[in-house]
C-alpha cells in the first residue's frame, strides 16, 4: 500500500468508519470515585475523644468527616503552612466545605502541647488612630511573638487558591478536653432540642457611644435605630441598649453589664455589640464624674443560656484577640467556650476601622437575617463577600485610606469562633394577611387570615413600629436635675417605656393550612403591626403584617 493509500485509510477512520469489531478494545466503564470528605477537624490527639460525639453527629447528618491529628504528622509544634497544605490535600478530592480547628493558639510564654497555630498577617495603621498608645498597651496583653504590627488570622486556612477562601473555617480555642466536651454538647443541643421559647425571633443589640460629639453621636444613634427599624424584618424583636446618657435606649448606667447578661440569658438568635472595646472589656460611659462599664469578659463568663445560644458579633476592636498572653481569654473566646454561652462568635483580632465595621453591619442584616443561610459558616462567608462589594460615600471620604485595601484587611481581621457547620434555626415563614385592605376605622374588628405550614400554638401581638413609644419619656433636662440614683432610675424607666411596643397580646392555636383570627384595631389613628410567633413540631414560625388606622 502506497503512502497516499495509508493517508486515505487514516482519513476514512477519522471520519467515522470503524475497524473490524474484533479489533476494538473492550469498553470499560470506570467506577465512579467516592466523594471526598466535606468536613475536616484539625485536632490534637488529646482532644479527639471529647470531639468524637460531634464527629459522629455530623456523620449522622450525612457529612463525610476526616480528622487531621496534628501530632501524628507534625509533632507538638505544627506549622500553620503545613496544616494549610494538609487541608489543601483533602480539598483536592473535590468536596471539602467545612474545617474546624480544635485548640487554642500556642503562646511563647506557655507550653505548646495541644495547640494549633494561626497565620500572622501585616496590620494596617489607620490615619488619626491612637495606634501608638494601643501598641504600648497591648504589648502587655498579647504574646511575646506578636505586637500590634501583625494580627492573628485563621482566614488563610480556607484559601486553597487565589485570595478568596474556598473552605469555611472556624476555630474552637479550647485549652482542655473539658472545654471541648462542653462546646460539643452545646452545639448538638442547639441543633436538636425542641424550641419552647421565642429566642429565634430575638436580636439583641448592645452599643456604646461613638465618642465624636453630642451632635454626631445623636446622628449615629438615629441612623442605627433607622437601620434596625427599616432593614431588620418585623418577624424579629429588636432589643436595643445604647449606653449613652440622654438616650432613650439607655438603662441604668450602673447595671449595663448585668443587664447584658440578663437579657442574653433569655436566649437570642443574634447578639451584636457595636462600639469601642479592648480584648476583655467593652467601652465605659462617663456620667457625673463616674465611669460605668458597658460590659466585659466577666459578663460573658456569667451567662447561663439554657435555650437559644446566640451568634455573638462584635463590630469593634480586639474582642477576638485569641493570642493574649498568660492564658487570658478575649471576650469572643469566653463567649464560645462558656458551655452556657454563645453558639459562635465573629470578632476582630486587632484594631478595626469604623468604615468596614459599618459595612459589616449592613451585610450581617442582609445576608444572615434576610437570606437565611443554612449554616453559620456559609453565613459568615456571604457576609464577608457582601461587605467587600458595599460602598458608603461618606465612609469612603472619611476613611482617609484606599477602601479596597482596608476592606480586604477586614476579611482576614475578623475570625469565626465555633463550628462553621452549625445549622442555624430560623423561624419558618407564616403568612398573615388582612381580609379587607385598610386603612381601618379606629376600634374596628379586623379579620386576619394566617397561612401556616403546620398546626401549633401561637402568640399574636399588636405593636407600635420600633421608632415609636407607648408612653411619654422623662425629658433629659429633667433627669439632669435629679440626684444621681434617681437620674439612673429615670433612665431605666425611659428605656423600659421605649422598649415596650406591645398594645395587645393573646395566645391562640393555628391549624395546618388557613386560620382566621379576629382582632380589634387600636382606638388611635396611626401605623401598627400585627406579629405572630408559633411553635410546632419542635421548631418555630413567624410572620407579620402592617396596617393603618385612620
Amino acid at each position: 500500500m502506497g503512502r497516499w493509500s495509508w493517508l486515505a485509510l487514516a482519513l476514512v477512520w477519522g471520519c467515522g468508519s470503524a475497524p473490524p469489531e474484533a479489533e476494538l478494545p473492550p469498553k470499560v466503564t470506570p467506577a465512579p470515585k467516592p466523594p471526598g470528605p466535606d468536613y475536616v477537624a484539625v485536632v490534637p490527639h488529646a482532644y479527639l475523644p471529647a470531639l468524637a460525639p460531634l464527629l459522629a453527629y455530623r456523620r449522622a447528618q450525612g457529612h463525610r468527616t476526616f480528622v487531621i491529628e496534628t501530632e501524628k504528622t507534625y509533632g507538638t509544634k505544627p506549622d500553620a503552612a503545613a496544616l494549610q497544605n494538609a487541608i489543601r490535600e483533602v480539598w483536592t478530592k473535590g468536596s471539602l466545605r467545612f474545617v474546624l480547628l480544635v485548640g487554642d493558639i500556642p503562646r511563647d510564654d506557655e507550653p505548646v502541647a495541644d495547640r494549633l497555630p494561626a497565620f500572622y498577617l501585616p496590620k494596617l495603621e489607620y490615619p488619626g488612630s491612637d495606634h501608638a498608645d494601643r501598641h504600648l498597651f497591648h504589648r502587655s496583653l498579647l504574646t511575646v511573638q506578636d505586637e500590634q504590627e501583625r494580627f492573628p488570622s485563621d482566614y488563610p486556612y480556607g484559601v486553597m487558591r487565589g485570595e478568596e477562601a474556598d473552605v469555611l473555617v472556624g476555630r474552637l480555642p479550647a485549652r482542655s478536653a473539658e472545654e471541648v466536651s462542653g462546646f460539643v454538647r452545646k452545639v448538638i443541643d442547639y441543633e436538636t432540642k425542641p424550641i419552647d421559647t421565642p429566642w429565634p425571633r430575638r436580636v439583641v443589640v448592645h452599643a456604646g457611644p461613638a465618642r465624636f460629639s453630642d451632635v454626631i453621636d445623636r446622628i449615629i444613634e438615629h441612623t442605627a435605630v433607622s437601620l434596625l427599624d427599616e432593614e431588620v424584618p418585623y418577624d424579629y424583636d429588636v432589643d436595643l441598649v445604647f449606653g449613652k446618657p440622654g438616650s432613650e435606649y439607655a438603662p441604668r448606667l450602673d447595671r449595663l453589664g448585668e443587664s447584658l447578661t440578663e437579657r442574653v440569658n433569655s436566649g437570642a438568635f443574634l447578639l451584636a455589640y457595636v462600639g469601642h472595646s479592648s480584648p476583655a472589656y467593652f467601652d465605659t460611659v462617663e456620667y457625673r464624674g463616674q465611669s460605668y462599664s458597658i460590659g466585659s469578659r466577666d459578663d460573658f463568663e456569667r451567662m447561663k443560656i439554657e435555650e437559644g445560644a446566640p451568634i455573638f458579633v462584635s463590630l469593634s476592636c480586639d474582642v477576638g484577640a485569641f493570642d493574649m498572653s498568660k492564658g487570658r481569654r478575649s471576650i469572643a473566646e469566653e463567649a464560645v467556650l462558656n458551655p452556657k454561652g454563645s453558639i459562635a462568635a465573629f470578632a476582630s483580632t486587632r484594631e478595626s476601622h469604623p468604615y468596614p465595621n459599618l459595612l459589616y453591619g449592613e451585610a450581617l442584616i442582609a445576608r444572615l437575617i434576610h437570606e437565611r443561610p443554612a449554616t453559620i459558616g456559609e453565613g459568615i462567608r456571604d457576609v464577608k463577600r457582601d461587605m467587600l462589594t458595599r460602598v458608603n460615600f461618606v465612609g469612603e471620604k472619611l476613611s482617609g485610606m484606599d477602601s479596597d485595601v482596608l476592606k480586604r484587611e477586614h476579611v482576614a481581621l475578623y475570625n469565626l469562633f465555633g463550628d462553621p457547620a452549625t445549622r442555624l434555626r430560623y423561624p419558618q415563614p407564616l403568612q398573615p394577611k388582612f381580609v379587607e385592605e385598610g386603612p381601618h376605622a379606629p376600634g374596628a374588628e379586623l379579620a386576619l387570615r394566617i397561612q401556616s405550614q403546620t398546626a401549633g400554638r401561637a402568640q399574636l401581638t399588636i405593636e407600635l413600629p420600633r421608632t415609636q413609644s407607648r408612653a411619654s419619656l422623662v425629658p433629659a433636662e429633667d433627669i439632669e436635675r435629679m440626684p444621681l440614683d434617681a437620674a439612673l432610675q429615670a433612665m431605666a424607666d425611659n428605656h423600659q417605656r421605649a422598649a415596650d411596643k406591645v398594645l395587645d397580646r393573646r395566645e391562640m392555636t393555628l391549624a395546618a393550612g388557613v386560620t382566621t383570627a379576629r382582632i380589634k384595631a387600636p382606638d388611635r389613628p396611626g401605623r401598627y403591626v400585627v406579629k405572630l410567633f408559633a411553635f410546632a413540631n419542635g421548631g418555630t414560625q413567624a410572620g407579620h403584617a402592617f396596617f393603618e388606622v385612620k
